[in-house]
């Protein structure tokens, strides 16, 4: 389990010296989102130490985005671009780890946009706890857009939901409940994506690389092995809009796919095995495949059934 003990605070340190963050965003075939991304960094009240940015190009070839980075070469924060050939989020990530230099690293998808004092407020927060809070994550502001069915089957099946005001957590089934509009500080055994942690604990911890292309679930699996060893908090001052891009992401029925994969192999990897674990994982994975009927009539499509069925039997197969 996480340590999910009392956040520990520290009052009246204001004078403390912030620890210099680096920003780090892992991107393809994205180039207008992340552009607004760095801008809305650019513009923060206090900026980060620098921000890294690697691209998966699927090539040698310079991308617009790489153009664009090129003429930013004036900005206030130094920009370091890697271009890598091979995506993966994963790998990305960790060779942006490799890459920082700053004590925090902060990352984010390329589809966000910081609200102005993010950074200040992020910072703020951890000159306030103990340095055995290892990360922290800004709440993440995104629209709920999945229909009542969904959301009702989501809760019932102990499938991946959002938990209005209180602490995210891991089911017994291997599927995540995140944080949903927090308004207060509290502790967390998972993050989404968008989350910050100290660089420290990348000599410990990476991201699994066996989680390949778009790696759903990668944060949720780093995010939970950290928490079993630190505390992790949400901290809701600090604010990041999320707004879901449809380019860079796999075929629909390829995403399904993977998504089923790869809560099978974190469930086997993760998850305690006893006997209402093992009930839990079959429940949600029946879930799962009636949620893919309903969106496949509800859609006119056999992408997410074709894909769900696919990624049991894949997953049968592990």
């Amino acid at each position: 389990m996480g340590k999910m003990g009392k956040l520990m605070l520290m009052k009246g340190i204001s004078d403390k010296v912030s620890a210099t963050l680096t920003v780090i965003i892992a991107t393809k075939d994205r180039t207008a989102d992340c552009i607004r991304c760095i801008n809305s960094i650019l513009a923060q009240t206090v900026l980060p130490y620098e921000i890294v940015i690697v691209e998966a190009t699927g090539s040698g070839k310079v991308t617009p985005l790489a153009q664009a980075i090129e003429n930013m070469k004036d900005a206030t924060v130094p920009i370091v671009y890697v271009p890598v050939v091979q995506p993966g989020l994963t790998r990305q990530r960790n060779l942006g780890v490799s890459l920082a230099t700053g004590e925090i690293v902060l990352f984010t998808d390329d589809d966000t946009v910081f609200e102005i004092d993010c950074i200040e407020q992020l910072q703020r927060a951890y000159n306030e706890v103990e340095d055995s809070v290892a990360g922290i994550q800004p709440a993440v502001i995104q629209r709920e857009t999945s229909f009542i069915l969904s959301r009702i089957m989501r809760e019932v099946f102990l499938l991946s939901g959002l938990n209005n005001g209180k602490p995210p957590y891991m089911k017994s089934s291997g599927f995540p409940c995140l944080a949903h509009n927090p308004q207060r500080t509290c502790n967390a055994q998972v993050f989404c994506g968008v989350a910050s942690y100290r660089r420290r604990i990348f000599e410990q911890f990476h991201f699994d690389e066996y989680l390949v292309g778009y790696g759903a679930m990668e944060d949720i699996d780093f995010s939970y092995r950290v928490s079993r060893s630190y505390s992790l908090c949400i901290y809701p001052e600090a604010r990041i809009h999320h707004f879901p891009a449809s380019e860079g992401r796999d075929k629909r029925d390829k995403y399904y796919e993977m998504a089923i994969c790869n809560h099978w192999y974190l469930f086997k990897k993760n998850i305690p095995k006893n006997v209402k674990n093992y009930v839990a994982f079959v429940w949600a994975n029946l879930g799962n495949l009636l949620l893919a009927v309903i969106n496949s009539i509800r859609w006119r499509t056999t992408f997410p059934l074709v894909g769900t069925v696919h990624g049991i039997i894949k997953g049968l197969l592990q």
